[in-house]
């Protein structure tokens, strides 16, 4: 409902012109309501899973109906004078301008096939270029807990079941502490990555205190990072390389604009 009302402000503020075949479908005191405007609301709703049936169209056209009576009575009470009302509306133009022309561009700008294989192959290459560590760890609240653990490891005890029973961190304890494979560039605490970075393969790392406790961290395998597919990325990718040449766009068109 919020987005319908939104498109019905934007066209009221745009004034479209309409093509002589636009059927209308119903008018309120001489105002005519469009077959244009109940499909491009049928459109919006379907982008979010709504079916397009006879039912949905007739519920538009009524909502469309009824919106445009309360049209009619915020501007005879004066509402679109204004001055919030006048810069929302404002707004809403712009915003629909600018979406609007920046799906054509992109539309007559796509990304070609090749493109994106040379831009996946330079994602592949530097991936190739860091290692990524399968990591597990036991979290603890202090550093004499965290010492009584790596003496119990040190012992002969298996890590994976004392990070059941002992770590604190309920997303992990239940796998053993498992973490997974997690990169070198890993958006993680500071003191934990240092830490991981420097294990080799089978290695446990002394006491890492970070905000979240102490942690001893063990490293069961290094391997460099692997890439998805460039099927498993294609969408992902190609809707980044678009955003990319957006802002290459507007730069070339700020460098040539005079801005005071």
């Amino acid at each position: 409902m919020k987005r319908l009302t939104l498109a019905l402000a934007c066209m009221a503020a745009l004034s479209p012109a309409y093509a002589a075949d636009d059927a209308v479908v119903a008018r309120v005191n001489g105002t005519a309501i469009r077959q244009s405007q109940v499909d491009s609301a049928i459109r919006q709703l379907a982008g979010q899973g709504q079916q397009d049936t006879p039912e949905l169209r007739t519920r538009l056209k009524d909502e469309l109906i009824a919106r445009e009576l309360i049209v009619q009575e915020a501007v005879k009470a004066g509402v679109e004078k204004r001055d919030d009302v006048r810069e929302q509306l404002e707004l809403a133009r712009s915003n629909l301008l600018v979406n609007s022309y920046l799906q054509t561009w992109a539309k007559d700008h796509p990304v070609s096939d090749a493109d994106l294989q040379g831009e996946y192959d330079s994602l592949k290459a530097d991936l190739a270029k860091i290692d990524e560590f399968a990591t597990r760890h036991i979290l603890v609240k202090d550093d004499k807990a965290a010492k009584a653990v790596l003496a119990r490891l040190k012992k002969g005890e298996k890590f994976e079941k004392l990070a059941e029973t002992l770590s604190q961190d309920s997303g992990t304890k239940s796998k053993g502490g498992e973490l997974g494979w997690v990169r070198a560039d890993a958006q993680l605490v500071k003191p934990f990555l240092d830490a991981m970075v420097k294990l080799k393969k089978g290695e446990t790392s002394e006491p890492v205190k970070t905000d979240f406790g102490f942690h001893i961290i063990r490293v069961d395998d290094v391997r460099k990072a692997q890439a998805p597919s460039i099927d498993q990325v294609r969408g992902e990718l190609t809707q980044f390389m678009q955003r990319r040449a957006i802002e290459k766009m507007v730069q070339d068109l700020r460098s040539k604009a005079t801005i005071d």
